[in-house]
């Protein structure tokens, strides 16, 4: 009877994981691959599709291209993992054996527990957001004038932050549209933790392309309106008035991924 090795996740690790187990275990292994997409998600790249979603298969890999013929490929939703018994179980089956799993399952938006913020903000976190973040800041668009212009507002200024303000940047710039675009890190500078230099060079690229760069407060608070920055029991916190907010402020492990076993 052959070895089953499962692995879950279409993500960079669950790829790579298919692409390096096809490699060295041949035919002495049985590969079964499942995920809730028939795709890679060059997700270091998603970024691109807020400006022009019509770019989608440029960041995206079809699974059959990215896999051997006799791996098998399920495309489905992991609900349960039963250790014991060594089964899979997904919405479709529930007898989806196993010697070796791997649950690749990626991470999510951390909301920090932040009043509002996951309630009102979109996040970066697959092709789906950046379709919707292209909606909504078209939406804003499309109802601004030159003198009541679209509010957008990143909240986090590390990669996917500085990368979706210059997406939406050269969006604007495209559509030569009425938008206000501002930047919100609560560290005393954008790219927090990376050389001086670098991060200098991204700040000054940023303003020039008329980026607003805040730092040195977090965002304290978000209702419908309003983006609430700071503020103490002895001050009240900044109010920033927006139409979108887009939420880049920092990731955790996937909740789900504790409730599978």
């Amino acid at each position: 009877m052959s070895t089953r090795a499962v692995i879950v996740g279409s993500g960079y690790a669950g790829t790579g994981a298919v692409k390096k187990l096809e490699e060295v275990a041949g035919n002495s292994i049985d590969i079964t691959w499942i995920s809730e997409h028939k795709y890679h998600l060059v997700l270091h790249e998603v970024h691109r599709c807020i400006r022009d979603p019509s770019i989608e298969s440029d960041v995206v890999i079809p699974v059959d291209e990215v896999k051997q013929p006799d791996t098998e490929f399920i495309h489905d939703r992991v609900t349960n993992v039963d250790v014991d018994n060594r089964i899979v179980e997904t919405d479709t089956q529930s007898d989806i054996a196993y010697d070796h799993l791997l649950l690749a399952v990626g991470s999510e938006t951390a909301f920090y527990g932040i009043d509002g913020l996951q309630g009102h903000a979109h996040q970066l976190k697959g092709l789906d957001d950046a379709q919707e973040i292209h909606s909504d800041v078209k939406s804003a668009a499309e109802s601004a004038t030159q003198q009541n212009p679209a509010k957008i507002v990143i909240g986090g200024a590390g990669l996917s932050g500085i990368q979706t303000a210059g997406e939406i940047a050269e969006y604007r710039d495209d559509k030569r549209a009425p938008m206000e675009i501002t930047l919100v890190e609560g560290l005393d500078e954008i790219f927090p933790g990376n050389d001086t230099e670098l991060q200098t060079a991204l700040q000054e690229r940023l303003e020039e392309k008329g980026v607003n760069i805040m730092t040195g407060e977090f965002i304290s608070g978000v209702d419908e309106n309003v983006i609430y920055i700071g503020g103490s029991e002895d001050q009240d916190p900044t109010q920033l008035a927006y139409d979108t907010l887009v939420w880049t402020g920092g990731i955790t492990g996937q909740k789900k991924s504790a409730t599978l076993i």
